[in-house]
């Protein structure tokens, strides 16, 4: 998994069936574009608090509070650190069995998208429910149903 994201974590716990689910309060401080990571792995991160700029595959976003997105394996990321306070997100590191259980599809959409108020009730009571030490055969629905409405919303119109 990426080095730079995976210091300090806040949370971490092995939710099963190939999924790692990482609560991260970032520290860093303002500053300019990280060197180029190649992503050795699906995730989706969802913010809870601060914000950072996301560059993947070239393409600059600004990701902030209640906005998800999705990582492939083999983008190129780089993350800056625009504001001063840090930030807190939530990343779930999948394996490819996991992203197509519950994906459907290992190619994700990567745009970010203003996550709806009820994904980010389901993301804090998942998150809530691992910090008490619920098991990964109890997570695992509502990791089904976080991760599946979010590739809903990022589906293309038709």
């Amino acid at each position: 998994m990426g080095g730079q994201r995976r210091q300090r974590p806040d949370l971490e716990v092995q939710a099963g069936g190939g999924v790692t689910v990482v609560v991260h309060e970032c520290t860093k401080p303002r500053g300019g574009w990280s060197s180029p990571e190649l992503l050795d792995f699906h995730g989706l991160v969802l913010v809870h608090r601060g914000g950072f700029q996301r560059r993947l595959d070239g393409w600059d976003d600004f990701i902030g509070p209640s906005m998800a997105f999705f990582e492939g394996r083999g983008g190129e990321l780089q993350i800056r650190h625009p504001l001063d306070h840090g930030d807190t997100t939530t990343m779930l590191f999948l394996s490819e069995a996991a992203v197509c259980r519950l994906a459907g599809d290992p190619q994700l959409p990567t745009r970010p998208i203003v996550a709806p108020a009820w994904i980010n009730l389901a993301h804090r009571r998942l998150i809530a429910s691992l910090r008490s030490g619920v098991g990964h055969v109890d997570c695992e629905e509502p990791l089904i149903a976080l991760v599946s409405a979010l590739v809903e919303e990022l589906a293309p119109v038709a």
